[in-house]
């Protein structure tokens, strides 16, 4: 997984919430304790969002922290793309790591 990508999710569905609510970056970044430019960085996926701050991201804009969280990449033109279909599920995940650990 394209964690870049995963970011520029994140940072848009975090934007959309922001404007939803009608706050500013201003607003919504004093809510939280942290600066416009962080979440600023944020919202553009430039920057790593801490759990702590999606917590007070999601409690501020009154919205799940999973609906923050992108389902769907997007590549470099913003489109939707389903980047998570080649990717194990939890289960083959911990089946081949259990595999593997028996084999060494």
């Amino acid at each position: 997984m394209d964690t870049n990508v995963f970011y520029r999710g994140l940072g848009t569905s975090v934007r959309r919430a922001r404007e939803a609510c009608s706050l500013t970056q201003e607003e919504l970044a004093a809510a939280i304790g942290i600066s416009r430019t962080s979440l600023t960085n944020m919202e553009l996926g430039r920057q790593r969002v801490l759990v702590d701050q999606l917590a007070g991201i999601a409690s501020t804009l009154k919205v799940s922290i999973q609906s923050l969280i992108p389902d769907v990449g997007y590549d470099e033109q913003g489109d939707a793309s389903n980047d998570y279909d080649s990717m194990p599920t939890v289960s083959e995940f911990i089946r081949t790591m259990q595999m593997h650990d028996k084999s060494a």
